[in-house]
This record gives structure tokens, sequence and C-alpha cells, in this order.
């Protein structure tokens, strides 16, 4: 009796004592829980709050962009105009960029469709003019029509139908129209797009797969847009499914939802979180510049009530079942395995007088084991036999599988391994046997695991082995990596992602360039044939400052595209031999006219030994010079600019290095031996730099001052495009200035030399343009002219046709027109031409596919086939692209199209006259 007292006395207040502990620590577990839970939830919702507006903000600039397009002016009726084709062009084209929209449609103001573009069997199609109909009665025209400029009809968001039945499998759809007006301000129609909501509501599907919780998508009357159980979408197109909304099935929360924008709330049937997403108030905002009219145009609907719920419902069996098995599963085995140690330590303590020392250590041995148990369940650890049965495994290899608890415990480990991985495993584990040989052990593998029910998944293995009293036994720590191998996955895909994006831009980069240069053709070149006329002087300053301002738009466009080809890595460099002397006076000849216009003094230095034969790229050597030569002219108003070029090291590799001092071996490592290293600065005594502002001077579109913009002009792509092709040369580019005292641009090239002495001269400083060396300059060799000859001109735009047509018959030519592809092949065919200038797009047969069936026809005639034409021979006619696709890669894609040469615009008409007069000279 004595006994069992004092053991009541220890065992009954360490008993409590231990209960206590274990009610708290499940407290404290099931508030983290509900906190974790809540938080991710508010995220994923706002996310997709987030998503929507993204998703409704671009459709919505999509259709004012298309309703802004100038063609519409010329494209009201049926026909096969060009600008009709234009504009189907630009709807097929946007059509395929996008890949969201059903339908794109333009309806003039009589509900007639002019062109409409659909989504059929996998790819966009333009439908013919005899299958278009009249929309006139439809309320989204007549809606629409009613509009001010700016504003955009949105539709409700519902299942598209078909002959007044839902169209089959189910199409989500909301429709968007924005009225079309001309420069009168007159409407010409409506463009309509019909939005494929599948895009969207696919944003709610990829939340469900890593998300406890249900996400779902309701309008304002409680009905299913989106829900994990599809039954229960779009009740309100069914008849016999108008009772099933969200408020008739969890009444009480659809009642606090639809008074409240946002929230997060528990009830008897789960916690629920949402948000409102108002359509026709959010969209609208500065960036867009438009209004979002409801489907009740006329106002009778508020913006306010035109909206979704945004709603994740977490029921209680999902709130409480990481509770419930932590309690079970943790808890509670714990628990009672610490009551029953606790109550056999009590019996003994009590019986024998076990010392406080003893219980001290007991208590320090349990906790220990605790910490270890707990230390090494993030893995899961596997121990089986040398026979290949599992003796042991912990709670997590055991989830990790899907197996219950001890289920594991006994069975063959060829149950956890793939069929195709299991001969492997029973010969590794013989070889090891036989000869102690391990390709695997203490190694970290990835290989495949089977679940209890069959699905193969990837796994992390690290193997051991291990012996007791003379028994083997492996080891094996398990990590389940599926999350990371999805992660990569998702990596993988944002790269290609980024690589698409990418090569949009380069698209309508190339597009943008195309489309500028072809005005700037006609701009330029009917300002100089007028130049050549007998004018007034008026008129002359005025053609004089057209010719400028189309100059200065070319260099920006060429500068952005330069830019574009560096950053990318299309810029390519030539290794051609060049006279740097000549490279440089010629360089600086353009820039000539402007210091003398200011009264500045433009001269050029050369240091001793600098040699004349150089290998490298006298083209971008020639920009750089341009670029730091220009800006240091633009921004000096008194002074001079200096232009100095001198030996850094240099290495030619003529005679013994020892006895000639000239030829040295470089000592910069980044640059190899036998290189020549010059050193260029260009000093002015301009503005300056602040000393803060110097680093920003070498970025895009950046200049020291924004002022400076104002008054200076410029892109501030100079200097960014300097420092790439510097760099990209293999040098290196800095600046040296103090403001108010001037700036020097230095930078370093390698290049290889050919001869180390140079020509002699007779003075170290030159001033180019100076009236001194007027007279001394050679006079430049004319082009030498060929005879008349009679040229095919492939041009679709009339400005250039007028432009280029008058240009060469000014010089003995004779020029005749084809207006595309298709007539430019028969033009060829039928008659006889020394010479074909072809235009690259262009409608009906673009020039690469003209000139390919050109050179497929002559090499047909050389290998004896018979020509459907008694006056068509075998002989090659030179044909020369004439053309604004000015990309790194144009040119190459022309010459490989079978081109003989390449002219980009806008045109030069002298250069263009010499090249055609190289190539009949050639004939």
């Amino acid at each position: 009796m004595l006994t069992f007292k004092r053991f009541l006395k220890i065992f009954v207040p360490l008993g409590v004592l231990l209960a206590g502990i274990v009610l708290a620590i499940w407290y404290q577990e099931a508030i983290k829980e509900k906190i974790i839970l809540e938080t991710w939830e508010r995220h994923r919702i706002n996310l997709l709050k987030i998503t929507l507006f993204k998703d409704v903000e671009s459709i919505v600039s999509d259709v004012l962009v298309l309703a802004e397009s100038h063609e519409y002016e010329e494209v009201t009726e049926y026909g096969n105009s060009d600008e009709f084709q234009d504009l189907a062009d630009d709807y097929l084209a946007f059509f395929k960029r996008k890949g969201v929209y059903d339908q794109v449609r333009f309806i003039n103001v009589d509900g007639l469709e002019i062109i409409r573009i659909s989504y059929n069997a996998g790819k966009p199609v333009l439908v013919p003019v005899d299958k278009l109909q009249s929309k006139a009665h439809r309320y989204y025209f007549q809606k629409a029509m009613r509009l001010k400029h700016g504003e955009v009809y949105v539709s409700p968001f519902d299942l598209n139908m078909e002959h007044n039945e839902i169209e089959r499998p189910y199409k989500p759809m909301i429709r968007f129209a924005a009225p079309v007006f001309n420069s009168h301000g007159e409407r010409l129609g409506v463009v309509v797009m019909n939005y494929l909501g599948v895009k969207l509501l696919n944003h709610f599907q990829m939340v469900h797969v890593a998300s406890p919780g249900r996400v779902m998508l309701l309008n304002k009357d409680g009905y299913w847009l989106h829900s994990h159980d599809p039954e229960e979408e779009w009740g309100f197109m069914f008849e016999e499914k108008k009772g099933r909304t969200f408020g008739n099935s969890y009444l009480g929360a659809w009642h606090r939802i639809t008074k409240e924008k946002s929230g997060q709330f528990s009830t008897a049937d789960g916690m629920f979180t949402f948000e409102t997403f108002y359509l026709l108030q959010e969209i609208k905002s500065p960036e867009i510049g438009t209004n979002l009219v409801p489907d009740d145009s006329d106002g009778k609907q508020k913006a306010g009530q035109y909206y979704w719920k945004i709603v994740s419902h977490c029921p209680p069996e999902i709130l409480n079942s990481g509770n419930h098995q932590f309690l079970l599963r943790t808890l509670l085995p714990l628990y009672f395995a610490a009551i029953l140690i606790l109550a056999v330590g009590s019996w003994l303590l009590a019986k024998a007088g076990i010392t406080r020392k003893i219980t001290e250590e007991a208590l320090k041995e349990n906790v220990a084991k605790y910490r270890q148990v707990h230390a090494t369940a993030f893995d899961g650890i596997i121990i089986a036999n040398s026979d290949g049965n599992i003796v042991e495994t912990n709670r997590k290899a055991e989830e990790i599988f899907g197996y219950e608890d001890g289920e594991l415990t006994g069975s063959d480990l060829v149950c956890l391994i793939p069929e195709s991985l299991r001969d492997r495993h029973l010969a590794g584990i013989k070889r090891f046997l036989e000869t102690g040989e391990s390709r695997v052990q203490g190694k970290i593998v990835e290989l495949e695991g089977v679940r209890k029910k069959g699905e193969i998944f990837p796994v992390e293995l690290t193997i051991a082995h291990f012996s007791v009293e003379g028994h083997a036994y492996f080891s094996g720590t398990i990590r389940d990596i599926t999350n990371r191998k999805l992660g990569e996955k998702k990596l993988l895909l944002a790269k290609k992602e980024a690589e698409t994006a990418n090569r949009a831009k380069s698209d309508f980069l190339s597009n943008m360039s195309h489309e500028l240069r072809t005005p700037l053709t006609s701009i330029l070149g009917f300002a100089n044939l007028l130049l050549d006329g007998n004018i007034s002087e008026k008129e002359r300053k005025c053609l004089k400052i057209i010719h400028t301002s189309g100059s200065n738009l070319m260099v920006i466009i060429n500068e952005i595209l330069d830019l574009f080809n560096v950053e990318s890595g299309k810029m390519e460099l030539e290794e051609t031999f060049f006279d740097l002397r000549v490279t440089l006076e010629k360089s600086l000849k353009p820039l000539t006219r402007k210091a003398e216009e200011k009264r500045l003094g433009l001269f050029v230095l050369f240091g001793p030994n600098i040699p004349d034969g150089l290998i490298g790229d006298p083209g971008r050597l020639r920009q750089i010079i341009l670029n730091l030569v220009g800006n240091a002219v633009k921004f000096t108003d008194t002074g001079k600019v200096t232009v100095e070029c001198k030996m850094e090291t240099e290495s030619c590799g003529l005679g013994s290095e020892k006895n000639n001092p000239k030829c040295q071996e470089s000592k910069t490592s980044i640059f190899p031996a036998k290189t020549c290293l010059l050193h260029f600065s260009v000093r002015d005594s301009g503005i300056g730099i602040p000393k803060n502002k110097q680093e920003v001077i070498f970025e895009s579109f950046r200049q020291a001052d924004g002022s400076s913009t104002r008054k200076y002009g410029g892109t501030g792509l100079g200097t960014a495009i300097s420092k790439s092709l510097v760099e990209l040369m293999g040098g290196k580019i800095w600046l040296e200035s103090e403001e108010g005292e001037g700036s020097n641009f230095q930078f370093i090239l390698p290049f290889k030399c050919l001869a180390c002495e140079p020509k002699p001269k007779k003075n170290m400083s030159e001033q180019i343009g100076s009236p001194q060396e007027a007279g001394e300059e050679e006079t430049e060799k004319k082009p030498e002219s060929s005879r008349p000859l009679n040229i095919l001109f492939a041009e679709d735009d009339p400005p250039s046709q007028l432009l280029i047509k008058t240009a060469l018959e000014d010089v003995g030519h004779c020029v005749e027109i084809a207006e595309n592809g298709k007539e430019a092949l028969e033009k060829w065919k039928q008659g006889e031409f020394d010479l074909i200038l072809m235009d690259i797009q262009m409608p009906l047969i673009n020039g690469w596919v003209a000139t390919k069936t050109i050179r497929d026809f002559e090499r047909g005639l050389q290998v004896g086939e018979t020509s459907t034409k008694s006056n068509k021979s075998a002989s090659h006619v030179p044909i020369i692209a004439l053309t604004a696709f000015a990309m790194a890669e144009d040119e190459k894609e022309c010459l490989n199209a079978g081109m003989d040469d390449y002219i980009s615009k806008p045109v030069d008409l002298e250069e263009m006259i010499q090249k055609i007069n190289k190539w009949g000279l050639a004939q």
C-alpha cells in the first residue's frame, strides 16, 4: 500500500503535466497551421485577381489598337484593294500573335461584316467575302455603335451559342467591341473581338492542383463560372440548373460575400476567402486611357454592379486534417509511450527508491531519443537485410510510398522499385555481397520509385551499409523530389517563354524599321530630286530642312537597330584590310561642315609608328568615331575638337623583335601577342560632364542632363552604341571630363597590323577640311556609266515607284513597274530585262519567292529544259534587293535567296545608280 501511494504521488502530477504539455503543443501547432492556411489562401485569391486584371487589360488594349488603325477609312466595303489586303494581313498577324481570340471582325456602319478572322482547325482563317454576314440587329453591334471614342463595350461572360443552341464542347466567351472613327470624327463601324475565356479560367484550374482548398469564380448572381465540379458551372445557361447557385449551397457565406468587397471568415461549412473583381472600374486607368461600358450601355447598370467574385473554400475536413493527423500520428503515440515509460519509471522509483540522479539521466536519454527521431523525420529511412527484406522504416518513408504504419515491415524491397530497375537492383546486391564493390554506396543518386498505388515518381537516394553481429544490412535515405522536378520544368518553360518574347521583340523591331524606311525613301528621294531642279531659294531652304529632318530620323532608326543587333548578339565583325589614316579622314569629312558652321577647329593627330595597313572592321571604327566626334561637335560651342591616335602596344612580327624596337610583345593579358593596340581619344572644349553623371552617359537613351536633350537634341544612343561596339571588338572605353572644361572620350582597340613602317607625313597634326588642304585633296574618281538598261522594278508602294522610276529615267535607263511579285514574274517571262530591282514585302508573291522562281527557271533552261517562251534565254539576270528590311540578317537572307546585290531603304539614289551601272558594265 505504501508503495502504491508513493507511486501515485509521483505518477499523477507528472502525468497531468505531460498531458498539459501535449495539449499546449497541439494547440500551438493548430494555431500555426491555421495562420499559414489563411495567409496562403489570401495570397492565392489576390494573385488570381491580379491575373484577371492583366488578362482583361490586355484584351482592352488589343481592341483599342485595332480600332485606331488608319486603314479603316479606305476599307469600308468588300473588295480586294491593297488597303483591304493590308488590313486583313494586320488582322491575321494580330490573331496569330495573340492566340486567345475565337473571332476578330470589322463591321461597317450598316452592320455588314467587312473582315472576319476565325479560329478554324487550329489556325486563323480569313473568312471569304461570300460567307460574311449582316450583324445589324445583333445586340453587341447596336450597343457598340452608340459608344464614344475610346469606350469599349463588354458583354457578359457566358457560353458561345450557334443557331440558338449552346456550342459543344463548351466555349466560354466574352465579347469586346469598340467603335471606329475616321480623322473627321465620323463613325466607320465597329471592331468586335470574341475572347476565348478558357485561358482566363485555366488560371483557376492551375491553382487547384497546388492548393488544398477549392477556388471558384462567381458572377454577381452567384452562378459558378468556374468550379472544381464542372456540373456546377454555367447554371444560368441551362434551365435545369437555374437553382444551382453558390448562394443556395452556402446561404450564410453568400450573404457575407455579397455585402463586402473582400474578406476571410469561417463558418460551419469551412473557411471562405474572397475578393471582388470590378471589371468596369479596375480596368479604367491612365495607361489605357479608356472607359469600359457594361452590357447595359444605356446607363441603367452602373459599373459597380458589374463584377465577379473570386472565392476560395476550405472545407472543415481540410482545415482540421493537419491537426488531427498531428494529434493522432505524433502527439498521442508519443504521449502514451511517455505515459507508459512514466508509469514504469514511477513504479520502479516507488518500489526500489531510485535516486534523483537516475531519474535525471533517464530523462536526458529520453529527450535525446526524441530529438534524434525528430531530426531524422524529414527524409524517409528504410533498412533492409541482405535478403532484400525490409526490417525497419520511419513514418516519413511510409508516407512517401503511400503505405500505412508498419505495413512495409517484412516486405520485399523490390515492391518500392519499378520493374525496369529491379534486375539492376538485385544484381547490385549480389555483386556487393560477393565482392564488396558498390557503384552507389555513399553517393547521392536520382532514381525512380513506385508508390503503393503504382505511381512512379522521382526520388533522391543515399545508400549505406553496416553490419550487426555479423549480419549485413543496407540503410537507404529517400527524399521525394517530385516538386523539385516540377520546379525545374517550370523554369525551363519560363526560359522558353522569355526566348519567345525576345523573338517577338525582334520581329516588332524589324517590322517597325520596315514601315519607317519605306516612307523615308520617298521623303529623302523626292527632296533630293527637287533640290537638283530649278526652285526658289525659299523652296530650297524648306527642302533642305525636310531632307535634314529625314536624315536625322534615319540616323535614329539605324542607331536603334545597331544597339539591338549588338545586345542580341546579331552584330558580326568583318576582318578586312584598310588604311587607318584614310578611314579616319573619310569618317570625319561629314562632320567638317557642322564644325565650320559653329566656327570650331576639327583636328586629327597621329602619333609616331602608327602602321598604315591594319586588319579589322573599318566600318565599326568609323561608326565609333562618328558617334563620339559628332557628340563633341554638338556639345561644343567655342574652341576645337581633336581626334588623336597613338600606339599603346604594337607587335607586327617583321624581322627580329630584338632588332626592331617597334615590334614588341603585348603586355596586356586580355589581348593576344602580335597585336597592335591603338589608343584613340576624342577631346573637346565643350560643356563637360559632371562627375556624378559620367556613369550613365554610356547607358541607352541617357544624357548627362535632361536639359541637354532639349537644347542639343539626340537620342542618347551614340555613346551606348560606341561602348557596345568597342567591347564587341575586344577593347575598352572610358571618359575623363570636368564640368565646363570639356570632355575626353578614350578607347583602346586591338588590330592585326601588316606594315610597321608608316607613310611619311609632312605634319603630325592635320586639320580636316582646312582651306590649305582643300586644293591638295585627290579628285574623286567618278563612277563609270553603263549603257542604257532595260530595268524591271517590282514595288507595291506608289511613291517609291515614282521616285525610283524618275531617278533612273533621268540617267537614261528604261524602267517598267510591276505592282507585286506575281506581276513581276509575268513581265519577266514576257520581256527581256537587263536587270531587276526587287522589293521584298509585296502582295500575292513576295520578293524572296519571286527571285527563287526566276533562279529555278534559269537553272531549268541551262540543263536543257524547254522554255514556254521562245524569247526567254537561260542567261542569268542580275537581281538587286531594294527593301526596307535592314536588320543584320536581312542582307544575308536576300543573297541566300539568289539575289546578286542589296540596297536598303531609304535609298541613296547615287549609291543605287552606281550599283546599277556596275552590274550593267559587268554584262
